[in-house]
Parts: C-alpha cells; sequence; structure tokens
C-alpha cells in the first residue's frame, strides 16, 4: 500500500523491474505453495527444519551470481546446516509416515527463496527501492496464483465474509509486507549471503 508513494518512473523501464517481475513467477506463489505442501506432507517441523536450509543456497547463489566469497564461518554454518539436516531426516529403524520425494518440498521452497534473494539484490542495484521490489514482485505472484486458480476452476473472486480468520490473514499479510520491505532494505544495504542477513 505504501509503494505507489515511493515510485518514480523511470523504475518501469529498468533491468530491475524485469527482474522483479521475473521474481514474481515463482515467489512467493510457487514457493509458498512448496512450502504448504511439505507441512502437510512432513509435518511442521521437519518442514520447517528442511525450510531452513535456506541460507546454504543463499550462500551458493550469492556466490555464482553476485561474485560474493566463501568464508570459514559460511562454510562452517553451512556444514552445521547440511549435518543438521542429515540427522533429522535420517530415518533409522522407525517407520516414517511421509514419503522421501516430499522432502523436496520444503527444499525447494529454500531454494526459490535463496534464488529470489540474490536476483532481488540484482534488482536493487539497478533500482535501489525495496518498496518496488515488493510491489511488481508480489502482483506478477498475484497474478499467477489468479492463472492456477482459473485453471484449477477455482473461484477467483471469492465471495468474502468478514470473519475472525479474515482478520487473521489481514494481520498476517501486513506482517509478511513490513518482512518483506525489511529483507528487501538490508538486501539493498549489504550482501545476499547469511553473514550479512
Amino acid at each position: 500500500m505504501l509503494s505507489p508513494w515511493f515510485l518514480e518512473s523511470w523504475y518501469w523501464f529498468t533491468t530491475g523491474a524485469a527482474l522483479f517481475a521475473a521474481i514474481g513467477l515463482f515467489r512467493p506463489f510457487l514457493s509458498a505453495n512448496f512450502a504448504m505442501a511439505g507441512i502437510r506432507f512432513l509435518g511442521p517441523t521437519l518442514s520447517s527444519t528442511l525450510a531452513s536450509t535456506a541460507p546454504l543456497f543463499s550462500a551458493l547463489f550469492a556466490i555464482v551470481l553476485l561474485g560474493e566469497t566463501m568464508t570459514a564461518s559460511l562454510i562452517g554454518g553451512t556444514l552445521a546446516i547440511v549435518t543438521g539436516v542429515v540427522i533429522l531426516t535420517y530415518r533409522g529403524s522407525t517407520k516414517s509416515m511421509w514419503p522421501v520425494w516430499a522432502l523436496s518440498l520444503p527444499l525447494g521452497a529454500a531454494i526459490l527463496r535463496a534464488l529470489a534473494h540474490a536476483v532481488t539484490k540484482l534488482g536493487l542495484d539497478v533500482v535501489p527501492e525495496p518498496l518496488f521490489a515488493g510491489l511488481v514482485g508480489y502482483s506478477v505472484s498475484l497474478l499467477m496464483g489468479l492463472i492456477a486458480a482459473s485453471i484449477q476452476n477455482a473461484r477467483i473472486i471469492p465471495t468474502i465474509q468478514w470473519s475472525p480468520g479474515v482478520t487473521w490473514f489481514l494481520i498476517g499479510g501486513i506482517i509478511n509486507g513490513i518482512s518483506l520491505w525489511s529483507l528487501n532494505t538490508a538486501l539493498k544495504m549489504g550482501s545476499a549471503s547469511p553473514r550479512e542477513l
């Protein structure tokens, strides 16, 4: 809601705008759906743990796409994350109720989020406005959601009746918007690797 007050017309005609739009093709629509499906199949604990591997992928994308360097502390943290994930996902002699392929859901969400961070940093180097980055990316993601809903024959504009649940969704959206603005501001000011995020 604040974005239009911080826009300049030249923003729309830059590679930064194109990068933010490309991010919207997969984040948050696709990454959030992967995360929710992961919770459905794996439960919140294991799914959240696997999703927390995002810093590992952020470091890799920061090195590959942004030319950042790998430090000893980053290597140590990465090894700790991988070790924790292996321990938590090891089935041992107990039989788990979830399919092995379901592990790819929260990992896919983590990879997409990490890729979005690196590409956002590239876009912010061209258009240094975090609110614009969020506006473009989330607008494209909304369009992706509407297309997916129409393909599934879902009602695109549902009848919304005010209820406590709608209030919580509204509050959640405001919090999500603030967190996105905060993350984009951090990316604008620093690097995309986890040492500064």
